[in-house]
């Protein structure tokens, strides 16, 4: 076995965005998690009849589409895509390429979306419609809201990043794909920069878009019943260390939510000549 004694390039974090059931941004959602807060409440995305043994779930609370597109492209857009659109200009933001694009080389820059399903609400709507109301009245922006890798061609579109751009699809493995992947497209140098967007969950790497198909699924999936939904979920900040870190424990790794993160990844030295603050690195 040959073993690789040259790294590539040295690849850092400039950037950070989230959306998560206890916040609406990184602040807020990192105060949550030192507070011990959960994210666990009823479903509100749909009507919860008594046919549901699960009548709960981590739903993203309090965002609003508009705050970061139009009505019209918030109608066209599944909430996934919705979710990694909001994350990407967070992230963007924060690593400050959104006022430096004109001294960026964008096709060096990629996106790499990571979901386990892609846009399920859209694809559980359109086939009620189909099968209520026949074929012919099947929106055509079934396909291009449904598709996994539609959120990755949103945010490239947006920014006009013309380097690689694909989805992750690897069931509970898709955040952690799409992470790896973001790292070794830089570190051999084949774009100088990506955003890597994830869909995480309280339990893992896995995307649960809160809509009726996966919630009657999760039943078999995860073994909840009606009455553990009477049992708060405490995520408990243990002290404080020296350096200011915290871990945090979960009490009950049973329970999922939906989520999205980005983390904006960039490879050191100047190849994109612009200014920004390394907030971590990845090794």
């Amino acid at each position: 076995m040959e073993t690789r004694t040259h790294k590539g390039h040295r690849v850092v974090v400039t950037g950070v965005g989230l959306l998560t059931p206890v916040g609406c941004d990184v602040a807020s959602t990192w105060d949550a998690l030192l507070a011990g807060k959960s994210g666990a409440g009823p479903i509100t995305q749909f009507e919860v009849t008594d046919d549901f043994d699960v009548r709960f779930a981590c739903e993203v609370k309090g965002f609003e589409p508009e705050d970061y597109m139009d009505r019209k492209e918030a109608k066209r857009t599944d909430r996934f895509a919705q979710f990694a659109i909001a994350v990407a200009q967070q992230a963007v933001s924060h690593a400050g390429i959104d006022e430096q694009l004109d001294r960026i080389d964008r096709d060096r820059v990629g996106v790499i979306i990571g979901s386990g399903i892609g846009g399920i609400a859209t694809f559980e709507a359109q086939t009620r419609v189909m099968l209520e109301r026949g074929p012919q009245r099947v929106s055509p922006f079934f396909v291009p809201m449904f598709i996994a890798d539609i959120a990755a061609g949103h945010v490239s579109m947006r920014y006009g990043f013309r380097g690689p751009n694909y989805a992750t699809v690897s069931a509970c493995a898709s955040s952690a794909h799409a992470v790896g992947a973001a790292f070794r497209i830089i570190e051999r140098g084949e774009a100088a920069a990506a955003a890597s967007i994830t869909e995480i969950s309280w339990r893992g790497m896995r995307c649960r878009v809160t809509v009726e198909t996966n919630v009657a699924g999760l039943k078999v999936d995860l073994r909840l019943n009606w009455r553990q939904a009477k049992t708060s979920i405490v995520a408990a900040p243990k002290e404080l260390s020296s350096t200011g870190e915290a871990s945090l424990a979960v009490s009950d790794d049973r329970h999922e939510g939906a989520a999205a993160s980005v983390v904006v990844f960039d490879q050191t030295g100047q190849v994109l000549d612009y200014k920004s603050t390394t907030v971590g690195e990845e090794i």
